[in-house]
């Protein structure tokens, strides 16, 4: 998963996606585009209501891995993006697909609860997932910890596990988050900065014009 530019390669993206319609096959079974489409939008619904941030979440992640992804990362840097993003048709080549998320992003937290703004020139920008159609897959062992797996029949799932580096959380994620460290917090500067980017975030929560929910 990488950030992308999204004029870039609109264009081109439209073009490719429209002649990749025609059905992948593994095994036999029959790729579907929309089911990829479907997969990462599930995942980046996920993700973006801050459920990887917990234990159970992180865990009920793993059906849409390719691959474990290891134990939970604590110390996320946060993405907080703006409520109207949209999944873009996949580009599909063979057994292997592109699927782009757009998306506006309003800033950056750290993990000492630090927000950065986001500075970009482009109206809209992108998050760009791999997934491919494989029977490889992750499964929960019996102590709780991802396994690799072999499902019985294929799916699209995502080619690698989620970066240990940023975390994309919804604006209203974001803030539950925040409010969550600076109420754990004891006196001192991460309860200071938590509190100084709660104020930031409200602020553009009540300048934002709340766009629907995402389709």
């Amino acid at each position: 998963m990488r950030k992308i530019k999204l004029f870039a390669c609109a264009v081109l993206l439209m073009f490719m996606s429209a002649a990749s319609l025609i059905a992948q096959h593994v095994s036999g079974t029959p790729a579907s585009p929309t089911r990829a489409k479907q997969v990462v939008e599930e995942f980046w619904t996920l993700e973006t209501s801050g459920k990887l941030l917990t234990e159970d979440g992180w865990k009920s992640a793993c059906k849409y891995y390719k691959q474990p992804a290891g134990a939970r990362v604590r110390n996320w840097s946060i993405i907080v993006i703006a409520p109207d993003w949209s999944v873009w048709p996949p580009y599909i080549s063979g057994n292997a697909a592109s699927v782009i998320i757009g998306l506006e992003i309003i800033g950056k937290v750290d993990s000492q609860m630090n927000f950065s703004p986001h500075r970009s020139e482009a109206v809209k920008e992108g998050v760009q997932y791999a997934v491919a159609l494989t029977r490889e897959s992750c499964s929960l062992g019996q102590n709780g910890k991802q396994v690799p797996n072999v499902a019985a029949t294929p799916d699209w799932r995502l080619d690698r596990p989620l970066g240990t580096a940023n975390m994309y959380l919804s604006l209203d994620a974001a803030l539950r988050y925040v409010a969550g460290v600076h109420e754990r917090s004891p006196e001192g500067t991460l309860k200071g900065n938590a509190s100084a980017t709660l104020r930031r975030l409200q602020r553009w929560n009540k300048t934002s014009s709340r766009p629907r929910q995402p389709n």
